[in-house]
C-alpha cells in the first residue's frame, strides 16, 4: 500500500515539475512574442539600447567563464601541491623511520 503511495507521489510529483517547466516555457515564448512586437514598433534608440543590453549580458557571461577558469586552474594547483607536499612527508617520515631502524 504505502509503497504504490510513494510511487504516485513521485509521477505526481515528476508530473507537477514538467507541467511547471512548459508553464515556464509557455510564458517564455510569450514574453518573446511579446518582446519581438515592441521591438518591431521599436525606435532605433530602443532597439541600440536592447542590442547594448544584450552584449553586455553575453560579456558579462564572458567575463564570469574567465574567472571559473582561473578559480579552477588556482583550485588544481592547490590540488597537486598539496599532493606534492603530502608525498614530501610521507618519504620524510618514511626515511626517519629508516634511520630510527638503522640506530
Amino acid at each position: 500500500g504505502n509503497w504504490s503511495a510513494a510511487v504516485s507521489k513521485q509521477n505526481m510529483d515528476a508530473a507537477l515539475c514538467k507541467a511547471k517547466e512548459e508553464i515556464k516555457g509557455v510564458r517564455r515564448s510569450l514574453q518573446d512574442k511579446a518582446l519581438v512586437e515592441k521591438l518591431r514598433n521599436a525606435s532605433d534608440d530602443v532597439l541600440l539600447q536592447h542590442a547594448k543590453d544584450y552584449h553586455q549580458a553575453l560579456e558579462q557571461i564572458e567575463n564570469y567563464k574567465k574567472e571559473k577558469v582561473q578559480l579552477d586552474t588556482i583550485r588544481h594547483q592547490k590540488e597537486r601541491e598539496d599532493t606534492k607536499r603530502a608525498i614530501e612527508t610521507e618519504k620524510t617520515a618514511t626515511s626517519l623511520e629508516g634511520e630510527i631502524i638503522r640506530n
